[in-house]
């Protein structure tokens, strides 16, 4: 296919990836505030966006240590009992991920994000079970849906901007849709700003799997684990080279 934008539909595998990169890493309060900012980056997000309108009205993302899986915990490394964590709600910034520190900063209570790896490391906000909530679509259901797109298997590699604003995707496996059929195999890359692109999804299946993950962050660097994913789902109008 010829680069353009197309109409792509997404595994749960990728739902993974985009969820972690582009909502979970920037959600992260310390990174907003700029204590990243010399390390591992900054972030689109700002205090001022809580509240307001940056996806569509059918992504709804999720922190969840309370779920069984390898990021699982039920009082944070502060004391603070777990509990879900609804980033975006119905499109909507809703929470940011925060500790006992960075919470103080802005007049609110810890969310109970504070993990360390190790005893002898600082508890800084991360990420735990991040996940797109699941919709009311059949993944097949949506392909048939799709006139004309690009269906997305799984990935070789990402790159994200510091700000976690830019994205760019490799297409490991992925298939043309012509009709609502899958056709030839295709491979390019997905390029994405986040924003837009969580703006764009307007179909999300019923299908939700978790992956698991070690995710790096702080100084000295930190890997704690956790898990990412989501159901099938699909974007409009995404940009394909």
């Amino acid at each position: 296919m010829k680069p353009g934008l197309y109409d792509v539909v997404f595994s749960p595998e990728l739902a993974g990836i985009f969820v972690h990169e582009s909502v979970g890493h920037p959600f992260e309060l310390d990174r907003i505030m700029g204590r990243e900012g010399a390390e591992a980056g900054e972030s689109y997000m700002s205090l001022e966006d809580l509240g307001k309108r940056i996806a569509s009205e059918h992504v709804t993302i999720i922190d969840d240590p309370t779920i069984e899986a390898y990021g699982f915990y039920l009082v944070d490394e502060e004391g603070v009992p777990a509990r879900p964590r609804r980033l975006i709600d119905r499109g909507v910034a809703s929470e940011f991920l925060s500790n006992r520190e960075y919470a103080a900063y802005v007049g609110r209570l810890s969310n109970a994000a504070a993990r360390a790896s190790e005893f002898d490391k600082e508890p800084i906000p991360r990420m735990s079970n991040t996940y797109l909530a699941p919709g009311d679509w059949d993944p097949e259901e949506i392909i048939r849906d799709t006139r004309r797109g690009i269906y997305v298997a799984s990935y070789t590699e990402w790159n994200i901007d510091d700000r976690r604003e830019y994205g760019r995707y490799g297409i490991l496996e992925g298939y043309v849709i012509e009709d609502g059929e899958l056709k030839e195999p295709v491979l390019g890359f997905i390029e994405a700003e986040s924003r837009a692109f969580w703006s764009s999804v307007d179909a999300v299946g019923k299908d939700l799997k978790l992956y698991i993950g070690t995710c790096g962050k702080g100084n000295p660097s930190q890997g704690v684990p956790v898990t990412f994913g989501g159901p099938t789902f699909r974007a409009r109008g995404i940009r394909v080279v």
